[in-house]
């Protein structure tokens, strides 16, 4: 891969904001057949823009979702009192579903890049939460997942991030 061709763009270039400023969206949770509206408010955005021939062709635009191990996996009982990654994951899923990210933010394609404590946190994801999120019908790449021991170990370009289905993939696959 040729990554000086790259280009990463902030979120404050990206909604014309302050990086301090909130960008949240509305959006709905699905649990058991049951749909509640839920607002969005991702820790934040960046997006990486190729370059070729001078111009930029591609844009892949990410919501930045920052898990510091405090709230539990999945909450069966609990779903709509009680925040879990289940919950975020779905809220997210429905968001992709309805075209709520390109009708909401006007961005044409968003992934979710969820920053999380540890490996054996992301192992944990995916194997309490993760399977509930693609029985409910979510595409696999619609959230990734990386720790902070990766993060601070390589560039975050040149990782292996895990998707939902638990498969490697980049940032800019």
């Amino acid at each position: 891969r040729r990554l000086h061709r790259l280009s990463i763009t902030h979120q404050d270039d990206i909604f014309s904001l302050p990086y301090t400023e909130t960008v949240s969206f509305s959006s709905m949770a699905v649990w058991k057949r049951e749909h509640k509206p839920i607002t969005v408010e991702p820790d934040g955005y960046f997006a990486f823009r190729r370059r070729s021939a001078g111009e930029y062709h591609w844009t892949k635009y990410f919501a930045l979702e920052i898990d510091q191990d405090t709230e539990a996996n999945v909450r069966h009982r609990n779903f709509w009192t009680q925040k879990s990654i289940l919950k975020t994951m779905v809220t997210y899923g429905e968001a992709h579903k309805r075209g709520i990210i390109e009708t909401t933010l006007g961005l044409p394609n968003m992934r979710t890049s969820f920053v999380t404590t540890s490996e054996r946190h992301v192992s944990n994801i995916l194997r309490n939460a993760a399977p509930l999120f693609l029985k409910a019908g979510y595409s696999p790449n619609l959230i990734l997942f990386s720790s902070r021991e990766a993060l601070e170990q390589a560039d975050p370009l040149t990782i292996a991030y895990k998707n939902a289905a638990g498969r490697d993939v980049s940032l800019l696959d």
